[in-house]
């Protein structure tokens, strides 16, 4: 099986060689990060989402769903990167999602959605991307979250 943080700093490898995102996000790479643990078991993720820097992209790995070989079921690995634009009233968060999603990173001829994390997976499904923020928050975060496919074997 395909460890899920391979799966997770590829995306965040290729979402920090996309100039445009880098950019778009002040010029700094290191805005775009991960987290060190399974998001779905870690207590603390909301609160690391909550004390997101502005702008930033914090990536998670949300845990996978295992296939049954025996019938031919593929594993689905989860990822989710929480993004927060630089103000309040910033509506760059589309351009952030269209970017991530269809951006081209450096050294690559395709976009980010057709990129395999590794030669045993297949490119992201469809991403959803929403916002997550909660009313009683003063900051706008959004969500895109997607699955890979993994084979079963």
């Amino acid at each position: 099986m395909v460890s899920g943080s391979l799966i997770r700093d590829f995306y965040i490898n290729a979402w920090q060689n996309i100039q445009e995102l880098v950019d778009a996000m002040g010029g700094d790479r290191t805005v775009i990060r991960g987290s060190v643990g399974i998001s779905k078991i870690a207590k603390s993720l909301q609160h690391e989402v909550e004390g997101m820097p502005a702008p930033s992209i914090f990536v998670a790995y949300q845990g996978f769903t295992k296939g049954a070989a025996r019938r031919n079921e593929i594993t689905l690995h989860s990822i989710a990167a929480f993004i927060r634009a630089a103000t309040t009233d910033d509506d760059s968060h589309i351009q952030y999602g269209a970017l991530m999603v269809d951006g081209i990173p450096d050294g690559e001829e395709l976009p980010v959605r057709y990129l395999n994390a590794n030669e045993d997976v297949d490119p992201m499904d469809m991403p959803r991307f929403e916002r997550v923020s909660a009313s009683q928050l003063p900051i706008d975060i959004w969500k895109l979250s997607f699955t890979v496919a993994e084979s079963a074997g």
